[in-house]
C-alpha cells in the first residue's frame, strides 16, 4: 500500500468513522479502522458490530492495498500532524506502515484485515432522499429522553415508525416522554416499526452538518442505513416490543396555559438554584403563575411569569431538570402547558406545532 493524502481531509474522515470504533472489546480488530484503496480514494471503515460507518477521501494512489490500524493511535497521530500532504507506505516484509509529513515520520504496526467485519449492505434501489435538517430535527428533539443507565431496555431505546410519508420518533425514560412526527413529501414506505439502541440516531444526526441539504435513508429487517454524501452509516435494529405511544400521550387536560418560552426558562433556571432535590412548584392564579422552590438549609425562591390560562387554576411540581430539557428544543416564542391534575403527566408543546410533544411526570407534593 502506497498513497499520499491531505492531512485535514484524512483527519476529518477518521473523526467520522471513529464513532463506530469499539472501545470495550477483547477483539483487537474492532478497535481498529479499516483502510482500503479503491480507485483514487482511500475508504475508511469502522464497525463495532452494532454501528458501522464507512467514508472515503480522495488520494493519490501509487500502490493499492488494505490494512487495519488501531483507531486511537492513527487518530492522535493524524490530528497532530502539520496541515500538509501525508505519505503512507507499507514497509516490505513487515507488518508496519510508514507515515511521513514534512519533518515527521512514524512507523505504525497494523493488523491484517481478513477478520474485519464489514457493515451490512442494503440495496441502493431502496433508498429515499430526505430533507437532512428535518431528519436531524426529528432525531435531536426526541432523543433527550433516552436513559443512559436504566436496566430496562425500553428506556434505553429510540423508537422510530415509518408509514408512507410520515415519520414518528419517540423515547421514554420512565419520567418523561418525547414524541414528534414529520412528513417527508418525497418518501413512501410500507409501515415499519424500528427500535434502535440508545443514542445511535443522535450520533448519526450529529454528523449532519447545518449546510447539508439532503440525506438518503433506507432499512431492512435487521438494519437502518443513512447515506450522508460519501458517508454510509449502518446500524443494527433491536428486536423487541414497540410501545403503544398513543396511549402514553395524556388526553383531555383540565387546564391549558400559554407561556412565553424565554420567560419560563429564565424563571425556572433561577428558581432551581435554591431547589431541594431539584423540586420546583408551579401554581397558576388566573393570568400569572408562581414558580417556587425551597431549601431548608439555604432559603426559598419565587418567580412570577405571565400566562394565558384556559380552564382551572392548578398546582403541580416537577424535577427542574426535566422541565428545562422539555423546553430545550422548542423553537417557538410561546409554549403550551397542558395540565390534568397534580399527579398526572403534563404535556408541553410549541404553540405552533402539536406534532411535537414533551410529556413530563410530576413530583407528588407533600
Amino acid at each position: 500500500m502506497k498513497f499520499k493524502i491531505n492531512q485535514m481531509q484524512l483527519s476529518k474522515a477518521i473523526s467520522i468513522v471513529a464513532k463506530a470504533v469499539s472501545t470495550k472489546t477483547t477483539m483487537e480488530i474492532l478497535k481498529g479502522i479499516y483502510f482500503e484503496i479503491e480507485d483514487d480514494n482511500l475508504v475508511l471503515t469502522a464497525n463495532n458490530l452494532e454501528l458501522g460507518i464507512q467514508t472515503n477521501v480522495p488520494c493519490e494512489v501509487y500502490e493499492s492495498g488494505k490494512i487495519v490500524i488501531e483507531a486511537k493511535i492513527i487518530s492522535d497521530i493524524i490530528r497532530k500532524m502539520p496541515n500538509d500532504i501525508i505519505h503512507f507506505q507499507s514497509i516490505e516484509d513487515t507488518d508496519f506502515i510508514e507515515l511521513r509529513c514534512k519533518n515527521s515520520k512514524f512507523n505504525i504496526k497494523y493488523l491484517k484485515c481478513d477478520d474485519f467485519p464489514m457493515p451490512a449492505y442494503i440495496d441502493e434501489r431502496t433508498f429515499v432522499r430526505l430533507d437532512a435538517q428535518d431528519f436531524k430535527d426529528l432525531v435531536l428533539k426526541t432523543g433527550y429522553a433516552i436513559s443512559n443507565n436504566n436496566p430496562n431496555p425500553v428506556y434505553m431505546s429510540h423508537f422510530f415508525k415509518v408509514e408512507k410519508d410520515e415519520f414518528v420518533m419517540f423515547s421514554i425514560d420512565g419520567f418523561r416522554f418525547s414524541f414528534m412526527k414529520k412528513r417527508f413529501e418525497e418518501s413512501s414506505f410500507d409501515e415499519k416499526k424500528l427500535i434502535l439502541k440508545g443514542n445511535t440516531l443522535i450520533d448519526i444526526a450529529k454528523t449532519i452538518e447545518d449546510s447539508q441539504e439532503s440525506i438518503k435513508f433506507s432499512y431492512d429487517d435487521k438494519h437502518i442505513c443513512i447515506i450522508i454524501d460519501n458517508t454510509i452509516i449502518t446500524s443494527n435494529l433491536i428486536v423487541g416490543n414497540f410501545l403503544d405511544y398513543e396511549s402514553i400521550i395524556p388526553q383531555a387536560p383540565t387546564s391549558t396555559a400559554k407561556i412565553k418560552l424565554s420567560d419560563l426558562k429564565s424563571a425556572v433556571e433561577r428558581v432551581s438554584l435554591l431547589s431541594n432535590n431539584k423540586l420546583i412548584k408551579f401554581e397558576s392564579k388566573d393570568f400569572m403563575m408562581n414558580i417556587t422552590s425551597r431549601n431548608d438549609q439555604i432559603g426559598d425562591a419565587n418567580e412570577i411569569v405571565d400566562i394565558e390560562l384556559n380552564g382551572e387554576n392548578f398546582t403541580i411540581a416537577f424535577n427542574c431538570d426535566y422541565i428545562l430539557d422539555a423546553m430545550k428544543y422548542i423553537d417557538d416564542e410561546y409554549l403550551i402547558m397542558n395540565v390534568i391534575n397534580s399527579v398526572s403527566p403534563c404535556t408541553i408543546t410549541p404553540e405552533s406545532n402539536e406534532d411535537y410533544k414533551n410529556v413530563v411526570l410530576p413530583v407528588r407534593i407533600r
